[in-house]
């Protein structure tokens, strides 16, 4: 409850003790992200100021440099839970 919020908790830990990556804002869960081409593609469960996704653009940069020697299929089992996500906002930010 001190990180993730109540209502994230079953969006966050899916079935069988998968944890999506967690989008974090202040030190608390604000949504999920993944790679996406050349960037990051992050998904706010709540609206965030524009401040906030400017700030996560600063760290989908250097995210974004550090995967990019890693498989990206690994991030893509949890695509079939990114469709059920109640996004109030998703972005790809470089």
């Amino acid at each position: 409850m001190r990180i993730i919020p109540p209502q994230y908790r079953r969006l966050v830990t899916r079935t069988y003790g998968d944890v999506l990556p967690a989008l974090l804002v202040d030190g608390y869960v604000a949504g999920v992200w993944r790679p996406a081409g050349d960037g990051i593609e992050a998904a706010a469960f709540h609206p965030l100021p524009d401040q906030v996704w400017d700030e996560l653009a600063a760290e989908a940069q250097a995210l974004a440099a550090l995967l990019a020697d890693r498989e990206p299929g690994v991030y893509r089992r949890y695509d079939r839970w990114w469709s059920d996500l109640p996004g109030a906002e998703v972005r790809i930010v470089r």
